[in-house]
């Protein structure tokens, strides 16, 4: 394990940026988590059994907490949490910058408010959770779950499990692998392009936003789409059900199937557009 800082001065009379590098070996598949107050996280996958650690804290008045179990041989769980040791300071200096390199096959947590948050290459599971900061995932092999107040979040070539939430941020999803997804926000839209798996279940629900929904012209499933005060547009060859009442295949309702029918899409809003058409 190694460890050690350099002290940056930003700018005359401002307080030094603290640099920290840290490095430490762990299993092939360890337990990463963080949890911080505001700031840029990057963080990507690699073939090494380490974790390689770069923060840059903007000022002596937080720290970070660097727990490592077990003490001795490979870690299997490692834990970075940022902490104000003056909750008086401003907000910029309570910033903490991370830029993490951890195992692909490790499982990750992550916790950050405020800044920005990307992930890249994680074939674990993958759990991240922000206020108001922009999400951005690519290559992510295990179940995924996002949660935003505000932030926008964007997620490509997922192949796990899905589950994204905002409640004002945009959701764009493309060219997920992903037998299941489930997708939310109340006042932001929804863009989702790719091809639905065979057997697969996507739900994605908005209040008031627009969805979008762009898939090849080969793509076979069953919708299910519904927007009570909004329109529907589909330019999608349906064959409409006759299995349902026709007030569900009304103007801003629609029950039918593409093709074979071999995954289930439901497409939900209150009071936003609702448009399904095929790739160019």
């Amino acid at each position: 394990m190694a460890a050690g800082y350099v002290l940056l001065p930003i700018a005359a009379f401002s307080s030094p940026a603290i640099r920290v590098e840290k490095t430490v070996a762990t299993t092939g598949h360890p337990s990463v988590t963080l949890s911080n107050l505001r700031g840029r996280v990057t963080i990507r996958g690699w073939s090494r059994r380490m974790v390689h650690a770069v923060y840059i804290l903007a000022s002596p008045r937080i720290a970070v907490d660097f727990d490592v179990r077990p003490g001795q041989g490979p870690a299997q769980d490692v834990h970075f949490s940022t902490h104000a040791i003056d909750p008086t300071a401003a907000d910029q200096l309570r910033t903490a910058d991370f830029t993490l390199e951890i195992p692909s096959g490790a499982s990750l947590e992550v916790h950050d408010p405020e800044g920005s948050l990307q992930v890249e290459s994680i074939q674990g599971d993958t759990d991240l959770e922000s206020f108001g900061a922009p999400i951005v995932v690519t290559d992510i092999g295990g179940h995924l779950a996002v949660r935003t107040l505000t932030g926008d979040i964007s997620i490509t070539r997922a192949a796990g499990r899905i589950e994204a939430t905002s409640i004002n941020g945009n959701l764009r999803l493309i060219d997920a692998t992903s037998s299941e997804v489930r997708a939310s926000t109340n006042s932001g839209d929804i863009f989702y392009e790719g091809n639905f798996a065979s057997g697969g279940m996507y739900v994605l629900s908005d209040y008031s936003g627009t969805m979008d929904i762009l898939c090849p012209p080969q793509a076979s499933f069953e919708l299910h789409a519904k927007t009570v005060r909004g329109k529907l547009e589909d330019n999608f060859p349906i064959v409409r059900s006759r299995r349902f009442p026709s007030a569900l295949n009304s103007g801003n309702s629609l029950v039918g199937t593409h093709s074979t029918g071999e995954a289930t899409v439901e497409l939900r809003s209150f009071s936003g557009t609702i448009r399904i058409r095929p790739e160019p």
